[in-house]
């Protein structure tokens, strides 16, 4: 379209919006605007499906009502921009700046555009792309944003009350103070966001993954998280520590293309709660877990060597690969823990059929091999005849147990002390 022929159809537009004689309503489907600055301007109602909005300057412009089925908003400036009830199916808004916008009850569904002279068949739909955006205080309520990409958005204390954000990609957003109060977010990916002080009363996140998610005074009770991957325990650490795990969750679901391996090794992390973190591929090295809860934790290919994991709660974790070599599990709960060869992969992901083992290696190799011959000669004596079992007093009892020899020894028969002192009376003798 001529740059004076597009001229004429906004005005003509603006006489329509404003129920003026002569106006007509704005068709402007597919049309390049390449960069153009329209500050303020009014295509409220307007056929916008297919327009290229790439890199220009719309702040405070009103897109109310309009159509703008898979239209294109790259790097564009749309703060304070007016999106409500638009339908936005298939819209890319990457690296786009939406401070302050709203998009109140805005469809982002996916949507593929489908033109007459194309082949009849099924035509892949195009997800609402959001990523690198910014929606700083924007208004996003009862938006429909089903599968949506809004990785590495910022939208600090952005409204998205009653939202419907089913199977969203969320990873790496900024939602800190962010009001999320109703809205259901059923399978989105929370990898790495930051949840610190946002609101999510009657929020659904039912199978939702917040692996790393910072949770930094965010109340989560009142949310449904069945099904969900989320560490509770988060909301104890420092805000630090936090960060930490966060960029490590980015680090392993991107396969290190962004965020950044965690590094632990020798900090003193004693009875802290991490059930169900994702540190797979972790330095945690030397570290003291002693009696931390990591039940259900991911620890895939993460260095525990020489860690001390005395006590701690290691119930149905994931081990596989780990490097465990003089780490000490004394009186661990392993119960149901993965100990398995986990299977290398290449760069392309195709299997190598390579597998790296857990490496397990006692903190005393030559005290275990004679604890082992202990256990051994043990197990020979208990086959032996009952009147033959030899009594551990109680101070050898306490021994074995320090020495974690407790389940070696056979327990003394019921009652076999008192007889004996019994008969050492004088009263019976």
């Amino acid at each position: 379209m001529k740059p004076e022929d597009l001229v004429a159809a906004l005005k003509l537009h603006q006489r329509f919006v404003k129920s003026l004689t002569g106006g007509r309503r704005a068709n402007l489907k597919n049309v390049d605007f390449g960069g153009l600055k329209l500050t303020k301007v009014d295509l409220s109602q307007a056929v916008l499906s297919g327009a290229d909005f790439s890199d220009c300057k719309l702040i405070g412009a009103n897109f109310s009502y309009a159509d703008l089925f898979g239209a294109i908003f790259d790097r564009a400036d749309l703060r304070a921009a007016d999106f409500s009830r638009v339908d936005l199916r298939g819209v890319s808004f990457h690296g786009a700046q939406l401070a302050g916008a709203n998009l109140n009850d805005a469809d982002m569904r996916p949507g593929a555009l489908v033109h007459i002279k194309e082949q009849v068949g099924q035509q892949e739909e195009t997800a609402a792309d959001l990523s690198n955006a910014n929606l700083d205080d924007a208004s996003l309520d009862d938006a429909k944003m089903s599968k949506a990409k809004l990785r590495n958005t910022s939208a600090k204390r952005a409204s998205l009350k009653r939202a419907q954000m089913p199977q969203v990609d969320m990873r790496g957003v900024d939602l800190s103070g962010a009001n999320l109060g109703s809205a259901r977010l059923r399978g989105a990916n929370l990898t790495g966001a930051n949840l610190q002080s946002a609101q999510f009363a009657m929020t659904r996140l039912d199978g939702a993954n917040l692996s790393g998610a910072i949770l930094a005074e965010t109340d989560l009770d009142k949310a449904d998280l069945t099904g969900a991957t989320v560490c509770r325990g988060a909301t104890d650490l420092s805000l630090g520590m936090q960060k930490m795990l966060a960029g490590h969750a980015l680090w392993v679901e991107s396969n290190g293309s962004s965020g950044e391996r965690v590094s632990l090794s020798g900090e003193d992390l004693h009875g802290v709660d991490l059930a169900g973190a994702a540190l797979s591929g972790a330095e945690l090295k030397g570290c003291n877990l002693s009696g931390a809860n990591l039940s259900k934790a991911l620890l895939v290919l993460a260095d525990l060597s020489d860690a001390n994991l005395r006590d701690a709660d290691l119930r149905g974790t994931d081990f596989s690969g780990a490097n465990m070599q003089r780490a000490n599990m004394l009186a661990a709960n392993l119960r149901r823990a993965d100990l398995s060869t986990v299977e290398l992969k290449s760069a392309s992901g195709d299997a190598t059929g390579q597998g790296l083992a857990d490496q397990l290696q006692r903190r005393h190799p030559d005290r275990c091999r004679r604890h082992r011959g202990q256990h051994e000669g043990h197990r020979a004596h208990r086959r032996r005849p009952h009147g033959h079992h030899r009594s551990h007093t109680r101070k050898e009892r306490k021994a074995a147990h320090r020495a974690g020899l407790r389940a070696c020894l056979p327990r003394r028969p019921a009652g076999r002390g008192m007889a004996r002192r019994l008969v050492s009376c004088p009263r019976n003798s």
